[in-house]
């Protein structure tokens, strides 16, 4: 199984609303059984976490002008993942639907 993570832009605009939204529905697509974490608390990001279905862990470090430090970003996610697969994609990213069985045929570690 695998876990795929990412923060988001606020869903105050309607074309970024909309592209994360195509986005990150395609991993649910090409990853049916995957977990998905949205880390951060920008605005929109719990209502839609909630409305589709996936985590969303809105604490998270942050740099003096608001942007998630990665290192905690990535610890963060090493640490609430339920997987052994765990995967960072940027919220704009849509998956085909063969990624997941890209991943298992080739036999990637992609482990953090």
């Amino acid at each position: 199984m695998i876990t795929i993570f990412t923060t988001a832009k606020p869903f105050n605009n309607a074309k970024t609303a909309t592209t994360q939204k195509n986005a990150i529905l395609s991993w649910k697509k090409s990853c049916p059984s995957a977990e998905i974490i949205i880390f951060g608390d920008d605005q929109g990001v719990a209502e839609f976490s909630r409305e589709f279905g996936v985590k969303n862990i809105p604490e998270i470090k942050k740099n003096d002008f608001g942007r998630p430090l990665l290192d905690s970003l990535f610890g963060s996610a090493k640490n609430f993942a339920k997987n052994n697969i765990i995967v960072y994609i940027s919220s704009d990213i849509i998956l085909l639907t063969n990624f997941y069985q890209a991943l298992k045929n080739k036999n990637i570690p992609l482990y953090i």
